[in-house]
């Protein structure tokens, strides 16, 4: 299901992106902020029968159009439009894919709804970049986002211990020797595993940031805490791993002690997964969980492997294998169609769909935007370096996590992935220009005492402004 299918089968719903696009214009953190609390509370929602699935993509992906069209609005009216870093590497990657889907003979709307399923956030970041934001609003979307990862943690902690229902997206596995796997919001452990990867980051990011107020560091550090704990408690172990990727990025490029502060985290993590009940065993289980035929994962996984040798270079097409649409799966793994079908290995499922080609132009986006955002971490500082090193954490941690889940398939992990790095340049952009204009200032009004000439006044105002 996608947004596309319902604007032609209900093309009166045209009409609401007219004034979601006016809303995301004038006030474009409030429609990235919505997508925040869609994105971090799907499965309840749908649990609680507060939307369906047909809501659910009117109001992600529609919002995701509504900003994406007041971007290119916002770049016509001041006749310029951001390419940023990724708009080479993006462009390569949406022509591989329309043209891996006419080698393949796959039609319009399988490569619309592939990009939907693996991509749909990058959009995001272009538009994010193309609007404009303020550092207000901008701190206000992270203490959202840190608010919400913080309460789906609590709540996985009392899934954990049986107080509170599951909201599960699948029913097995979920009981780990006498406790339950925490799910938060999402419905899924490993979804709420990656999702409180990302908020750990920024979380960390936000504690030790330099040059503003600091009331607010405890309960950043608090909320870390607990997202760190429970993301052991989901048993998933990429989210486990990368957590101690991302976070450790995060502790060696922001803590106070560069040394000990990140060996203390590692320490901490480690001694959670041999606690916590279920967690070291299901470390145990890696070897023989992939050999063929034992489970369902490996099932889809050599299934993967199988039909990328077939077309290696440029894939059978985006859209054609897995979740996205499902063209291609064993016989055997028919009943399974759906979400379920989905290549538990996000990277080898774009390897399968758009090739050796696809990925590597996906890796080179990846490449340029950390690229940025190390810049960032080294030239500014307070709101544009924490959010930047908070990116580069969920980077690190993104092939990790990507290699036993889909990752960027979810957009809650897929949320902190693009819409971190969009706001840390966003704000830096600001904050230079506002270092520039405090040096330009002086010097028009130094020069307006040497002369009072109606031009020297416009400029001194012009400054200022």
């Amino acid at each position: 299901m996608d947004i596309f299918s319902q604007l032609a089968g209900q093309p009166q719903l045209l009409a609401l992106l007219v004034p979601a696009i006016l809303v995301a214009l004038v006030r474009p953190m409030w429609a990235v902020g919505w997508l925040a609390c869609v994105a971090g509370t799907t499965r309840a929602l749908y649990a609680l029968q507060l939307i369906t699935t047909g809501h659910k993509v009117l109001l992600d992906d529609g919002v995701v159009l509504a900003l994406v069209g007041a971007a290119v609005m916002a770049a016509v009216r001041r006749r310029r439009l951001q390419v940023t870093e990724i708009g080479l590497p993006a462009l390569l990657l949406l022509v591989i894919a329309v043209s891996s889907a006419l080698a393949n003979r796959l039609s319009l709307m399988s490569v619309i709804y592939g990009v939907r399923f693996s991509l749909l956030y990058m959009f995001l970041f272009l538009a994010i970049r193309n609007l404009p934001v303020t550092p207000r609003s901008v701190l206000r979307l992270t203490q959202l986002l840190i608010g919400l990862a913080t309460l789906n943690a609590v709540l996985g902690l009392a899934q954990f211990v049986g107080l509170v229902p599951q909201w599960v997206m699948a029913g097995h596995g979920q009981d780990v020797t006498g406790f339950y796997r925490a799910t938060g919001l999402l419905g899924d452990a490993g979804n709420l595993g990656c999702y409180l990867v990302g908020g750990v980051c920024l979380a960390l990011a936000m504690a030790f940031a330099h040059g503003w107020e600091t009331r607010s560091r405890p309960l950043w550090l608090a909320g870390a805490l607990v997202m760190a704990v429970v993301t052991v408690m989901t048993s998933s172990r990429g989210p486990i791993l990368g957590l101690l990727a991302g976070g450790g990025l995060v502790l060696y490029l922001r803590g106070p002690r560069r040394s000990a502060v990140p060996i203390a985290a590692v320490l901490v993590v480690v001694i959670a997964v041999g606690v916590v009940p279920g967690v070291y065993e299901r470390f145990e289980q890696i070897p023989q969980e992939w050999q063929q035929g034992r489970t369902i994962r490996a099932q889809l996984f050599w299934a993967g492997v199988d039909v990328w040798r077939k077309s290696p270079w440029c894939g059978v097409g985006l859209g054609a294998f897995g979740g996205s649409a499902g063209t291609y799966f064993p016989d055997q793994l028919a009943p399974k169609i759906g979400v379920y079908s989905q290549i538990d290995n996000f990277l080898l499922g774009l390897l399968v769909q758009i090739g050796v080609v696809g990925v590597g132009l996906f890796l080179w986006l990846a490449v340029r935007m950390a690229r940025t955002q190390l810049r960032l971490v080294r030239t500014r500082e307070g709101l544009p370096r924490a959010l930047a090193t908070a990116a580069l954490g969920v980077m690190v941690a993104m092939p990790i996590v990507s290699l036993a889940g889909t990752s960027l398939e979810q957009h809650g992990f897929a949320f902190f992935f693009w819409v971190l790095p969009a706001m840390a340049y966003s704000t830096a952009a600001l904050q230079a220009a506002r270092d520039q204009v405090a040096l330009i200032v002086p010097a028009a009004e130094t020069l307006s005492e040497h002369g009072d000439t109606e031009a020297e006044r416009r400029l001194v105002g012009t400054c200022r402004s």
